[in-house]
């Protein structure tokens, strides 16, 4: 079973890249869990997020970013962009995210995206070509609010 340290998928796959660190007045902390799903003793489902430690293959992660407007004026329009480690396979498939697959030049929806292919052609992209996510945050956040974007991916 393949290990990652999580400084090793952190650095690579977590921070805020221009679109949003380029507004001075937003602050943010990203939090990176493991999901764990048992049953109990009556055979019911139970879902756990806990810290992230070491990752292992196959590990789902719960990646947590939440931010805050720290200036004087609402802000509204931005975007929160990061980079995926190639550790990770990410869901693009939650609403509101787009994706990249060629470093952050193209953007959209996975299944919309195309990349090279091994015979000099193009094929539609998929979660193993991602290398960054985005969301858009549309909605004004007041002076001293705050808002979470939370988005789940898998170790390869």
């Amino acid at each position: 079973m393949k290990r990652l340290s999580i400084m090793a998928a952190l650095t690579a796959a977590c921070g805020l890249t221009q679109a949003a660190s380029a507004q001075d007045n937003l602050s943010w902390k990203t939090q990176t869990y493991v999901e764990r799903i048992s049953t109990d003793v009556n055979g019911n489902r139970k879902r756990t997020l806990i810290p992230a430690g070491r990752l292992d293959s196959g590990d789902r992660l719960v990646f947590v970013i939440d931010f805050r407007n720290m200036g004087p004026q609402p802000m509204a329009g931005f975007a929160i962009t990061t980079p995926v480690s190639g550790r990770l396979a990410i869901d693009a498939g939650q609403a509101g995210l787009e994706v990249s697959a060629d470093g952050g030049r193209n953007w959209g929806r996975i299944g919309a995206l195309l990349v090279p292919n091994d015979t000099g052609g193009m094929r539609l992209a998929g979660a193993a070509d991602i290398t960054h996510i985005r969301v858009r945050v549309a909605d004004a956040v007041a002076p001293g609010r705050s808002g979470r974007i939370a988005y789940r991916a898998v170790v390869r």
